[in-house]
């Protein structure tokens, strides 16, 4: 089974038909303009994404490091985070997962020092946002792992991505989780979780009426029944979601349903049901070019038409699956149709022909099993290279910390130690004034006094001298203290800076060590689209007609994206509309781009003006 991926229904339209005309050179201008400011960081992220949805990496990547460079001067962290997510899915789009990889993490890294900040500053949108990105980058995370086979690594940061989401209310975000986590235990063969969590992805989808989520739902709910042998519900399932892309118009979605119920018929036992359903499967996937699926089908006809004692009409099917799959590369179905070749010529008598086909499976076989073992070593060594920049990058955060405790301490002992010396201060000033009233008074009373007063007053004199005398030594001895403790906080200065050269285990050694000794001194309806393709559709005379003549395979969500493009629009733009990320227009536009096979030199804006 393919991993299903949700799709994002279109929210509500409300579009500019001033958009400028060429976003680069527009960027650009805005650029010689503003100020060294975090507007600025803004303004080059939306170029390094802009340029990414060309296709244009060797640009962006150029782009990408002024916008870095201007973050970390500023110390914007929020931008920071930005320009890492779309440095890591340009080099996703290009299958570097490696350096993909690292982006992530050093994303990750600002996105939790912004999340430190924004706690401490108690600024709920910053940490709103840190979450977040920190929980994005999990999920892209996760399907880098997901995509190299590394079940268990991509389990492990999808549940991550899955308890943020689920703690700051982000539900398209849960629902995508639930989903990639229920495909990989599918993969890994454990149904019952699988079930489960796709069945919590559906529940949130229906939720939020999101429907080609819903169409994903029932559709996975349906493979995992077949699976588990309960071919009722499966059927059922897989129909639900068969009506649901018959109602979005959604070709590629109607083909693999198709399919799907077909194979579950097919595993029922009930053949002429599963010929019914592949055919049509086979029908949508010619009309829509989808050479893979032409393959499958023409795979299962042939089996079904052997289980039927059709031999000749299912070596027909299966001599076009194999011409196909030669093609397209498609080695996984090429082994299962020289498996039943063999079988079937076994069955006629044809023994040479049928050792013929047998090696010929074998050959395949071991074939995808030397790209799996290699797959797996590369995804070993990812992950390897992985942990090491994060053991890396966690002693760059001890030295940090280190530092950090420092600092407070001494800026604690300093803002102490002006309190105290104001204190004194206060004191001293009160007793010398109160002495200055006591003499003017003896003064003027002097003549009048008796033995027994001069004596008396003498006695106030001295007991007030005293508590002078003794305040005076109180602040000297506490003036000594502070300036002892200046004197060891420069010390331990000197010792962080020594520990940056140490080794790791020495480094958390002497940091304990240091540490004691201190311690110790111390979401859209059809009638939206529909009105505005009418509207643009004035605009554009014949606009859609032409589209459909230039570009037949496209999908609704596919042509909608065409048509915000037509109107310039750029990333953020499109994502205002469609109420999802910039991030989803960029996959969106990457995929359509491969769909469409398009070079670096060429770009879906050219094609929608073309049109």
């Amino acid at each position: 089974m393919k991993k299903s991926v949700l799709k994002i229904i279109l929210i509500c339209f409300s579009v500019s038909l001033f958009a400028q005309s060429n976003k680069v050179d527009s960027l650009q201008g805005v650029l010689k303009t503003e100020k060294e400011d975090t507007t600025k960081v803004n303004t080059l992220n939306d170029m390094c994404s802009t340029l990414s949805n060309m296709g244009n990496y060797t640009a962006a990547y150029s782009v990408e490091e002024n916008a870095l460079q201007l973050a970390k001067q500023l110390d914007y962290k929020k931008g920071a985070c930005r320009t890492y997510e779309i440095r890591g899915l340009d080099y996703y789009a290009q299958s570097k997962y490696t350096e993909a990889l690292k982006c992530y993490l050093e994303g990750i890294k600002e996105a939790e020092e912004l999340q430190e900040r924004a706690q401490k500053n108690a600024n709920a949108t910053d940490l709103l946002d840190s979450k977040r990105a920190i929980a994005a980058a999990y999920n892209d995370i996760g399907n880098i792992y997901d995509d190299e086979g590394n079940h268990p690594e991509a389990l492990k940061y999808e549940l991550q991505a899955l308890k943020i989401d689920q703690e700051i209310g982000d539900k398209y975000g849960t629902g995508a989780a639930y989903n990639n986590i229920g495909s990989i235990y599918d993969i890994e063969g454990n149904y019952e979780e699988a079930l489960k969590n796709y069945k919590l992805a559906l529940q949130i989808h229906l939720e939020i009426g999101d429907k080609s989520g819903i169409d994903a739902g029932y559709g996975n709910i349906g493979i995992i029944y077949a699976r588990q042998g309960n071919y009722k519900e499966a059927i059922e399932n897989q129909l639900l979601a068969l009506k649901i892309s018959e109602e979005e118009g959604d070709k590629s979605g109607m083909d693999n349903h198709y399919f799907n119920i077909g194979n579950t018929y097919e595993k029922e036992g009930s053949y002429s049901e599963a010929l019914k359903n592949y055919l049509k499967s086979l029908e949508i996937a010619r009309t829509i070019d989808e050479k893979y699926m032409v393959a499958s089908n023409y795979w299962h006809i042939g089996r079904i038409s052997i289980m039927e004692k059709r031999n000749n009409e299912a070596w027909q099917y299966l001599d076009s699956a194999l011409f196909l799959c030669k093609n397209i590369g498609a080695k996984d179905i090429i082994r299962s149709v020289y498996n039943v070749m063999e079988m079937l010529d076994s069955a006629k008598g044809n023994y040479k022909s049928a050792f013929s086909n047998y090696k010929m499976y074998i050959a395949y076989s071991d074939s995808l099993v030397n790209e799996e073992n290699t797959k797996r070593i590369l995804s070993e060594q990812m992950a390897y290279e992985f942990d090491r920049r994060t053991d890396s990058i966690k002693a760059e955060h001890a030295k940090l910390d280190i530092k950090r405790v420092a600092e407070i301490r001494r800026k604690s002992i300093i803002a102490y130690s002006v309190l105290v010396i104001l204190a004194l201060t206060i004191i001293i000033a009160v007793l010398f004034i109160r002495s200055l009233q006591i003499k003017r008074k003896k003064d003027e009373v002097t003549v009048a006094l008796s033995e027994k007063e001069k004596t008396l007053l003498k006695l106030e004199k001295d007991y007030l001298g005293e508590k002078l005398q003794s305040a005076t030594n109180t602040l000297e001895v506490y003036t000594q203290s502070m300036a002892e403790k200046n004197e060891l906080l420069e010390q331990f200065k000197t010792d962080v800076e020594k520990l940056k050269n140490l080794k790791s285990r020495e480094l958390n050694e002497a940091r304990v060590d240091q540490l004691e000794y201190l311690s110790k001194t111390t979401i859209l309806t059809e009638e939206d689209w529909n009105n505005f393709r009418n509207y643009f559709e004035e605009v554009y005379k014949g606009f859609f007609i032409r589209l459909k003549e230039k570009l037949p395979d496209l999908t609704p969500a596919e042509t909608r994206l065409i048509c915000l493009t037509k109107l310039k629009l750029d990333g953020k733009q499109m994502a205002n509309i469609l109420g999802v990320s910039s991030d989803t227009i960029r996959i969106t536009r990457y995929r359509l781009r491969k769909k469409l096979s398009l070079s670096e030199s060429e770009s879906i804006d050219d094609i929608a003006e073309s049109i």
